[in-house]
Order: structure tokens, then sequence, then C-alpha cells
């Protein structure tokens, strides 16, 4: 019983630090806030050039469940999805996005709705696509659309050893995933990737709202308390011991 009540102070706790950041980050601009991560500066530059050379751009959301930590990859990719979208509908020519799970499919395919209808534009070709619905399947089916037509590739959300094929879809490829040997491969192969949980920053570094960054600086602060806690924890029981 103490367990479950002492983490759901850590719950209050955490949200009630979230909504005093959030006030405190809002009437800033959120990119003052955070550290520099090239990952994030090249999808935008690639982007921006993309919009100005009419170069073709792909996002591609993996083929992970919703639930654990592939979904929370997944989300991140939704995320990213709806920053890239928002500022590739202020041109003419928006980014092909991808997805292999059902489910993500769907939500993918709703943000799309919800940022044309925000835009107030109607797509002539819905810039979706399932390329297959399993890890190997996906990867084939990007390779296929995207021979030629792609200069620009990023993917970001839960991806496995074909994550390394993937690289191949485009000269310039972006890929992150929250699985620490897919990181190890991509590390090695992709032009830019994402180290630990830097994945789920997308939306803070895409400017999707002063939500997201509050939330990393909420975050931080908390694993700074626990690397605290945990540093005390032996001394005072040493200390316990002693008297």
């Amino acid at each position: 019983m103490f367990r479950e009540i002492l983490a759901l102070l850590w719950v209050a706790a955490f949200g009630f630090a979230l909504l005093v950041t959030y006030f405190l980050v809002a009437d800033r601009s959120p990119r003052e806030a955070l550290r520099r991560i090239p990952f994030f500066d090249a999808l935008v530059g690639a982007l921006a050039l993309a919009m100005e050379a009419g170069w073709g751009v792909h996002q591609g959301l993996g083929t992970g469940r919703l639930w654990g930590d592939e979904g929370a990859a997944g989300f991140a990719g939704l995320t990213a999805l709806e920053g890239m979208g928002r500022m590739a509908l202020r041109g003419d020519h928006p980014p092909q996005s991808s997805a292999g799970g059902g489910l993500l499919t769907l939500l993918a395919f709703n943000r799309w709705r919800m940022l044309y209808r925000s835009a107030a534009r109607v797509p002539d070709v819905f810039p979706f696509q399932i390329p297959g619905m399993l890890p190997w399947g996906y990867t084939a089916g990007v390779l296929a659309f995207a021979e030629g037509n792609t200069e620009q590739a990023g993917f970001i959300g839960h991806y496995g050893a074909e994550a390394g094929l993937l690289t191949e879809s485009a000269p310039r490829v972006l890929a992150a995933s929250e699985d620490p040997s897919t990181q190890a491969l991509l590390y090695a192969v992709a032009d830019h990737t994402l180290v630990g949980e830097e994945v789920f920053a997308s939306g803070a570094y895409l400017e999707n709202g002063p939500s997201h960054v509050a939330s990393l600086i909420v975050q931080d602060v908390f694993r700074i308390l626990v690397l605290l806690a945990l540093l005390a924890a032996p001394l005072v029981a040493l200390l316990g011991g002693g008297g």
C-alpha cells in the first residue's frame, strides 16, 4: 500500500512540475530552452530545401505496435510527422510518409487529415503509403516506391535490423529508433541518428508546442532528483548504521 501511495505522489509531483514549467516556457520560443541536436537541424534543413528545390522527401513511421517501447517510438514518429507536415504545407510539395502497422497507419492518416484541415487545403494526392505490414515487407515496399523519387528520407519509429536496408532508400537518410541495437546499427550507416531517449524529443525540436519542451525539462529535473536520491541512500544507510 505504501508503494502505491508513493507512486501516486510521484505522478502528482511530476504533473505539477510539468504544469508550472509549461507556463514558464509558454511565452518564449520553445527552441531557446533546448540544446542543439544535429539530427533535427538536418531534418528541418532538408525539408526547407525540399520545399525550395522540389526534392522528394519521405518520412517513415516503422511497423511497431502502439504499446510498450514500440508504441512510444511510434508516437514519437507521429509527433515528428505533425511537425514536418505543418511546415511542409506552407509549400507546394508535402513529404510522402508511410507506416507498416494497422493502428499506426490509421493514426497517421488521421493526423494528415487534421493538418490539411487546419491549413484549409485539399490534397490532390494524399501523401501517405502502406508499403507493407511486416518489418521486412515494409522495408521492401519503401525501397520500391522510393527508388529514384526520394532525395531525403527520415525514419522515426520502431525499427529492427531492417533499418540497415532502409538507409539505401535515399541519398541522405536520417533514422532513429528506441531499440538500442538498432541505434548502434544506425549510428554506423545513417547520415544522422538519435541516441538514447533523444528519439522521444521530436515534438519539442519540431516546435509542436511548449508542452513538449516543458515535458523534457521536467524529465531532466526528475532524473537529477533520482540520481541525488541514489547517491544519498548509501550515505544515509552508512550514517544510520554507524549510530
